[in-house]
């Protein structure tokens, strides 16, 4: 089957900011797929925000929000029923996991022996199956290793998540590893909001992402706060915060005693967000799991060098001379971002350059879209 002639159908569990990185990646590649004249769907719950206007803004295609059934806590939809209404596809994909909704598409594709392929967005790593153990556990062994057993093949968003899957489950014997890619000329261009509360002339060293401890604040206060020399450099931790995170943040930092090191910067707009990482001189990602963060690779596009973590899925930052790449505690962190800090401007301005040069060449949508087109391709034929 030519790309041309597949209808292609995406099931979140959400499509509002509070999706995070998965809402940005749905809407970033079917964006790709309809402006390349590729047929596509997209249908997720209405969690009560609708589709985010950040994510979503002259989009080519508009979402399909379905209503939550009971048990609404399982993510329970009358996916079916949308299904049935709306052209045949040629394949589901579905992302991410533990969602009523998903094992409602899966049956429904096996009936009408349509494929399906199952985006995890790190769910399968051990961190995250750890977190609620005792609920994940219950609802794996009634549903979602059966839904696994039975999908078509799995994308793995990078090789580090693809080497993390659980191999006590029963996968399919596909398991496709093609990363998330980034428009770089629209990112770069998109538009930037000034944030008053930055009028100082520091150089930053900025995390900017999702408030969470998955994504290792605590460690990464804690790895401040034992720095002596900043080399000039104040800490920027800013973005959105369904958890309410900041208060605890802000406690941190006081009994560290590193108030006047940090800047919090709770639920800043995207604009502010891209005008801070313009502003910035070095990224930080020091996160517990990731499958690929864009975020990472949003910092890069702009010239940032990057101070990650392992279990970022950057396990090759120093190679590939655009960072350091560190473990997830407060003592390799803090000497990854000493590193970086302690090199000439110009020292940093080529480690920028390079990462730059590196999203534009392996990261964008031509790349990874196209890869992406090529396996629903190649599944729909198989089928």
């Amino acid at each position: 089957m030519a790309p041309t002639e597949m209808h292609i159908v995406h099931i979140t569990q959400t499509i509002s900011r509070s999706g995070g990185g998965v809402a940005k990646y749905v809407a970033d590649l079917t964006r790709w797929m309809s402006m390349g004249g590729h047929e596509t769907s997209v249908l997720g719950i209405d969690d009560g925000t609708g589709a985010d206007e950040t994510f979503w803004h002259q989009h080519p295609i508009l979402p399909q929000l379905l209503q939550r059934r009971f048990p609404a806590f399982l993510g329970k939809s009358d996916i079916a029923t949308t299904l049935d209404r709306i052209p045949k596809p040629s394949l589901l994909h579905i992302h991410g996991m533990r969602c009523l909704q998903n094992h409602s598409a899966i049956v429904w594709a096996r009936q009408r022996n349509i494929p399906v392929v199952l985006s995890p967005h790190a769910q399968l790593t051990p961190f995250n199956m750890q977190q609620r153990r005792v609920r994940k556990a219950v609802y794996d062994n009634l549903v979602e290793k059966w839904d696994v057993g039975r999908v078509d093949a799995i994308h793995a968003v990078s090789q580090w998540e693809a080497s993390h899957l659980p191999s006590s489950w029963k996968l399919p014997s596909k398991v496709i590893v093609i990363p998330i890619g980034l428009d770089s000329p629209a990112w770069a261009s998109h538009d930037q909001t000034p944030i008053a509360e930055l009028t100082e002339s520091n150089r930053l060293l900025t995390f900017f992402g999702i408030l969470s401890w998955r994504k290792g604040l605590d460690l990464l206060l804690e790895a401040w706060a034992s720095i002596g020399d900043t080399h000039g450099f104040k800490l920027v931790i800013a973005g959105a915060d369904p958890d309410g995170l900041t208060p605890k943040l802000t406690a941190m930092c006081a009994g560290l005693k590193i108030e006047h090191k940090v800047d919090l910067l709770p639920n800043i707009s995207r604009s502010s967000g891209r005008w801070l990482l313009g502003r910035s001189s070095l990224f930080v990602l020091p996160s517990r799991a990731e499958g690929f963060p864009i975020a990472i690779i949003e910092a890069m596009s702009l010239g940032l060098p990057v101070v990650a973590t392992r279990d970022t899925s950057w396990t090759n930052l120093d190679a590939l001379g655009v960072g350091r790449t560190c473990e997830a505690n407060p003592r390799s962190i803090a000497l990854a971002i000493s590193s970086l800090m302690s090199l000439s401007d110009s020292q940093r301005g080529e480690m920028g350059h390079l990462a730059k040069n590196l999203v534009e060449t392996t990261y964008s949508w031509d790349n990874c879209g196209s890869a992406m087109m090529d396996m629903y391709a190649d599944l729909s034929c198989r089928n």
